[in-house]
């Protein structure tokens, strides 16, 4: 019974194992057993070396080693299809993504990249139906970069709402892709919501490239085009001329460098023919309980940072639409103080939310109610474009004493309410 035993086991450990002889000079045969397991890793870290230096061919070279010394490793068939993918052998991709799960079911990083592959192929259904079992899985061990990854294929398919929800999510975790702030800061810019987008893209501390400087520089000429007080118009304008000047220094062959040079003359002064931000209405789609949140602050950049992380990844939960509106200014380097920025929000009920937190607000000259004086307290009615944060720069009222005073909850002020701006 123990010869059989030791037999089967001197059997499992050479399926995982060869042995090489080599020949001394003195005529001896030394035996050398290698680890199936680590050369087959090995093959697939050289492989994957190689493809982070833009040399797929060999990338490939080592993955095919990687398969070919144990051919049942599931991560080997994975690197390989990603670089078939990267080479636009698109079948042979999708075979060895196909290998790899059949190999590993559980196999949660190849769901994901499997997904990406199938997201940029447009097979949309297809790619949601592997992320959601890769996130599904409780041992899936980099959950972040599966909700990034998710966010960016509903963001391919215009999908706002639910691409915003997989970022936030991904930020929930302890060390999110960097990526994804660029990511976040690219969906609000594109949605007109140019104070997200800047606050996304300073959080964002990786190194810089052609396309984050590009797209920081359109983010700040936005914000310029909107109208900011003079103190902003200085700081945006002087960083998006050093932006553009290092772009085009260090990366003057770049699209990005031909981009900033059709809008911008040597000097980093905007040409007559660029065309201008129209901040004429945006929507923000965060959580309701980041969207609800905005009203409970005096500082708006208090509410966005703690709107964003409250990221709710529940499929079951609503969101509210904040819509932003903005007065274009006619010169924007004369401007001392701007208007507020009207916003109001909607979700299932249609009730109207102050979104302080989502604009960019210097004073309450946008807020036309008139004021009613009943014994000694005042009151004004809450017409279309006001927000708690413009009534108490223009009354000079804390928004927590409106809040208070008026039994405010966190769905914010009605258009048409009576709001007293005093106690009793």
């Amino acid at each position: 019974m123990r010869m059989k035993l030791a037999v089967a086991i001197s059997s499992a450990l050479l399926l995982s194992a060869c042995v090489t002889r080599t020949i001394n000079s003195d005529g001896s045969v030394q035996s050398t057993v290698i680890d199936k397991n680590k050369l087959s890793d090995t093959y697939i870290d050289l492989a994957i070396e190689y493809q982070q230096h833009s040399a797929p061919q060999v990338a490939l070279e080592r993955a095919n080693l990687a398969v070919s010394t144990k051919d049942d490793n599931p991560k080997a068939y994975m690197i390989r299809a990603m670089i078939y993918q990267q080479l636009g052998q698109y079948d042979k991709a999708e075979q060895d993504f196909k290998k790899a799960l059949w190999l590993d079911s559980k196999y949660s990083e190849d769901n994901v990249n499997y997904a990406v592959f199938l997201c940029d192929q447009k097979r949309y259904s297809e790619a949601m139906y592997n992320f959601n079992q890769a996130l599904d899985n409780p041992l899936y061990f980099t959950p972040e970069i599966g909700y990034y990854s998710r966010g960016n294929c509903y963001a391919k398919q215009d999908s706002f709402e639910s691409a915003n929800r997989d970022y936030l999510a991904a930020l929930n975790y302890k060390s999110p892709p960097q990526d994804t702030y660029v990511a976040l800061s690219r969906l609000q810019f594109n949605h007109q919501n140019y104070q997200l987008a800047n606050y996304y893209l300073n959080r964002y501390n990786s190194s810089q490239t052609p396309e984050t400087m590009w797209l920081h520089i359109q983010i700040l000429q936005a914000m310029i085009d909107q109208g900011v007080s003079s103190a902003k118009y200085r700081e945006y304008n002087s960083y998006r001329k050093t932006l553009g000047q290092l772009l085009i220094k260090n990366y003057g062959d770049t699209k990005e460098a031909q981009q900033y040079l059709l809008q911008y003359d040597a000097s980093g002064a905007p040409l007559p023919s660029r065309k201008k931000a129209l901040p004429e209405a945006s929507s923000a789609v965060l959580p309701n309980n980041a969207a609800q949140s905005v009203t409970l602050f005096e500082s708006p950049s208090e509410a966005v940072k703690t709107g964003s992380h409250k990221a709710n990844t529940s499929a079951n939960d609503t969101s509210a639409v904040i819509v932003v509106k903005s007065e274009p200014v006619v010169n924007q380097a004369s401007v001392a103080a701007p208007n507020a920025v009207p916003a109001t929000a909607s979700n299932n009920t249609n009730a109207a939310v102050s979104a302080a937190g989502v604009s960019s607000l210097s004073n309450a000259s946008g807020s036309s109610s008139g004021v009613s004086q009943s014994g000694s307290r005042r009151s004004i009615i809450v017409n279309s474009g006001d927000t708690l944060y413009s009534i108490s720069r223009k009354y000079s009222v804390p928004v927590a004493t409106l809040q208070k005073i008026n039994n405010i909850g966190p769905r914010g002020i009605l258009i048409g309410m009576k709001l007293y701006l005093d106690p009793q």
